[in-house]
């Protein structure tokens, strides 16, 4: 009984040690295949040249560590490559301390020539003019570029801009941000031109389709988060969505700032 016992008990350490050794082998080998920093922008840039359309559920948090405030909206957001290259971003709930879940009807627009907010209930209706009409074309994406539009948009990835413009690097976070995600941050190297300290990016690993953004003050002590959830690529969206028009009806306010 005493050699059967012992006998038992080798096989068990042997089949322990097996196990062990063949999780250490594996892990070796993920870490093996995993790709390098610039063989993830590469994918991510190879991916966004395939999106057409894009739409997702929206949240948008706007936080300010300083006044210690937090809003919350969310909607529904957007995206057609176009030319020309054109958002919209329909928030329809906000929540911040003063306000637990209203309804609203807010609106961000932008269609290569003009950056529209609009809101209907308040039928107030105003649009900037980023570029003349001339250059509004495919190569006009200045606003869709981080750090230039109303919030962090990382649907247009190009590399080279990417690198010209930011400090790249690939954050290994196991304990933070959306699951099976690739994390990158972006710190300007220019800070004079950008405001923001840093950007924080997510993508899906499976899909390469952005899942969250955070962007960084840290002068101002404030920080937003972009998320997107249900993201539909490629699918029919009805271009009234894009429409930066002012509305006909006399009983709205219009205000229009043209470039000089």
């Amino acid at each position: 009984m005493n050699t059967f016992n012992r006998t038992l008990t080798s096989l068990l350490c042997l089949i322990t040690l097996l196990i062990a050794t063949s999780c250490v082998i594996a892990q070796n080998e993920s870490n093996t295949n995993e790709p390098t920093l610039d063989q993830w922008l590469t994918k991510l840039e190879n991916k966004a040249d395939e999106i057409k359309t894009l739409s997702s559920e929206l949240r948008y948090d706007r936080i300010n560590e300083l006044l210690d405030s937090k809003e919350i909206r969310k909607g529904t957001f957007y995206y057609k490559a176009g030319p020309p290259r054109s958002f919209a971003a329909h928030f329809t709930l906000q929540i911040s301390a003063s306000r637990r879940g209203e309804r609203i009807d807010k609106w961000w627009i932008y269609d290569a020539r003009w950056l529209v907010e609009k809101n209907v209930k308040d039928k107030f209706f105003k649009r900037y003019e980023v570029a003349p009409p001339a250059d509004a074309d495919e190569e006009q994406t200045e606003v869709l570029e981080l750090g230039e539009g109303p919030f962090a948009i990382p649907i247009d990835f190009n590399k080279g801009t990417l690198l010209k413009k930011f400090e790249v690097k690939l954050i290994d976070d196991r304990d933070g941000g959306p699951e099976n995600s690739i994390h990158l941050r972006l710190t300007p190297k220019n800070p004079e031109q950008i405001e923001e300290t840093y950007f924080d990016l997510w993508y899906d690993r499976d899909t390469l389709l952005p899942t969250m953004v955070e962007t960084i003050n840290e002068d101002q002590e404030t920080r937003s988060l972009f998320k997107m959830t249900n993201t539909k690529l490629n699918t029919d969206i009805d271009e009234d969505v894009f429409d930066t028009t002012p509305p006909k009806d006399k009983s709205w306010t219009i205000d229009e700032q043209r470039i000089d």
